[in-house]
């Protein structure tokens, strides 16, 4: 939501007027499912089969789910095709050696300690192809003398001693807490023998697509402040999914980075690992002074890999791409501070005639702080880079496979059912706070903004129901998509904001009572149309 109008200080019934989408018949329900904060990674925690729960790294850099299962049996779980590498970060550290396996159910568990499961969604009795980890692979040797495991495209690979008794004895096998990876990417690769990898557990049961919403406001020990599930992944779109998100990047996929153009059982489309067009911007803070580095007309082809299992905020794929920020005065050392700091990253998805397509999208951090920015220079074609965990920390993300785009917003998206009574049907929701969303600047325009420029981005797109009354506290953004039935007054209290967009409804609601910034510019469109 970029573009806005002056506030509205109107009281009149037009205001409640919805715009209804009913379902398509048969269409499936979004099914909620939690993920965690842990350090500089978002989790999730998965039950193979029926077995315990595990904490994973969620991974949109990935094509497969990667698990070690030592605390269970899974000798009589079906082998697929033979045992093989799984490598990751352009074969840079190493990864797996495993033995792909069919399994019949995946449980989704809280994220807390306690673990409780949540859903365990339907395959249609097609189950999922996942690998099982049978050794950790490193690209340099652990111990004196030791002999590679794999040497691949000439490369050398080591097993991990380390990790080789985690993996039998059941023990976590990376970072001291995870037990794999739970590859989700939007693409899907064959590996070196010409079979197909598993898929995103996600991508291979949805015909729609899903969506990461890890900008929650969390705190340093994990907790959120957000409501409902936070943070947290949605599969299968809705319109009033949809219609939180306004700024969308077509695939225009690359099928050097994806060899497989569905994915298996749904028949959803894949895109590539890198996808989109995108027009990039740095601005650079140079002993103080502030500069913008401008790419050349052929970096419009450039394209994204968007990360969440990359540990940065961004890096340069691109050699051509990293040699015009080295020429600019940005040195890629990790060991300490620069004298140019990269303090924002502005991308403007545009079409193949080079066109905007939608807002740009702005990376920053607060204050003086800089972006972690790393260098790959691997890449010597093309202008491509990876945005990383830093990136899904401030933006939600939607893969519509459907309707092949990725697309980006600063609203905290929750899907979830609310009452604004405490006996209500739903979680209790009757005041919207600031810390409930993703703390960003005030948006352009906005006459409430605080003094300090900050306010909570947060996206509700499932029903409020109950007969209780709903306030938007000060500095609060509020994107309101469901169709809601609830049957209280609707108050927006000076210096907060409320988007009533796409299907989004108040026509059960008693009376509108705005003293801030109320805003139906987008009501009644959801995208795609």
């Amino acid at each position: 939501m970029i573009k806005k109008e002056k506030a509205i200080n109107l009281f009149i019934s037009l205001l409640f007027l919805s715009y209804y989408s009913p379902p398509v018949n048969g269409e499936p329900h979004p099914i909620i499912i939690p993920l965690g904060h842990l350090d500089s990674r978002l989790t999730i925690n998965v039950g193979v089969n029926g077995g315990p729960a595990q904490k994973y790294i969620f991974d949109t850099g990935s094509d497969q789910f990667n698990a070690a299962l030592g605390q269970q049996d899974t000798s009589r779980l079906p082998n697929v095709n033979q045992a093989y590498e799984y490598l990751y970060g352009n074969n840079g550290w190493g990864g797996y050696w495993l033995q792909r396996k069919q399994i019949t159910d995946l449980t989704y568990y809280t994220a807390d300690a306690t673990s409780i499961p949540v859903t365990t969604p339907d395959s249609n009795n097609k189950g999922y192809v996942i690998g099982q980890v049978e050794h950790m692979l490193l690209d340099h040797p652990q111990q004196e003398d030791q002999k590679p495991f794999k040497i691949v495209e000439g490369k050398p690979y080591y097993i991990d001693p380390g990790a080789e008794k985690n993996i039998t004895s059941g023990w976590p096998t990376e970072e001291k807490n995870f037990y794999g990876t739970f590859g989700v990417g939007d693409f899907l690769f064959m590996d070196a023998n010409g079979n197909p990898n598993g898929g995103s557990p996600f991508s291979t049961i949805t015909k729609t697509g899903f969506i990461v919403a890890g900008n929650d406001n969390a705190n340093e020990n994990g907790t959120t402040w957000s409501p409902g599930c936070a943070p947290c992944t949605i599969l299968n779109l809705t319109p009033s999914l949809r219609a939180q998100f306004d700024t969308q990047a077509p695939w225009a996929p690359t099928r050097s980075e994806g060899d497989i153009t569905h994915f298996p059982n749904s028949g959803a489309p894949a895109s590539s690992q890198h996808e989109g067009r995108f027009k990039y911007s740095f601005t650079l803070n140079t002993n103080g002074q502030s500069s913008t580095v401008e790419l050349p007309a052929e970096a419009l082809s450039g394209a994204i890999l968007f990360d969440t299992g990359n540990a940065t905020h961004a890096t340069i794929d691109s050699k051509k791409f990293g040699d015009i920020l080295e020429q600019h005065g940005v040195k890629f050392d990790k060991d300490g501070e620069n004298t140019t700091s990269i303090v924002s990253l502005t991308l403007q998805p545009v079409d193949v005639n080079g066109q905007k397509v939608g807002n740009e999208i702005i990376l920053q951090e607060g204050g003086d702080k800089r972006l972690i920015i790393d260098r790959d220079s691997s890449d010597t074609e093309t202008w491509n880079i990876t945005l990383g965990i830093g990136f899904f920390v401030n933006y939600s993300v939607m893969y519509d496979l459907q309707n092949q785009l990725t697309a980006f917003t600063p609203f905290f998206v929750n899907a979830d059912d609310f009452s604004t009574h405490a006996n209500g049907s739903g979680l209790q929701l009757s005041r919207v706070t600031k810390q409930m969303g993703n703390l960003m600047s005030a948006p352009a325009g906005d006459p409430s903004g605080d003094s300090n420029g900050g306010k909570g981005y947060l996206g509700l797109a499932g029903a409020i129901s109950g007969a209780g009354d709903l306030t938007l506290m000060p500095d609060v953004v509020v994107n309101m998509t469901g169709t809601n039935t609830y049957t209280g007054v609707t108050r927006v209290n000076k210096g907060a904001v409320l988007y009533l967009t796409g299907p989004g409804s108040l026509a059960h609601s008693a009376s509108l009572e705005n003293n801030g910034w109320f805003d139906i510019t987008e009501h009644g469109n959801f995208n795609p149309l």
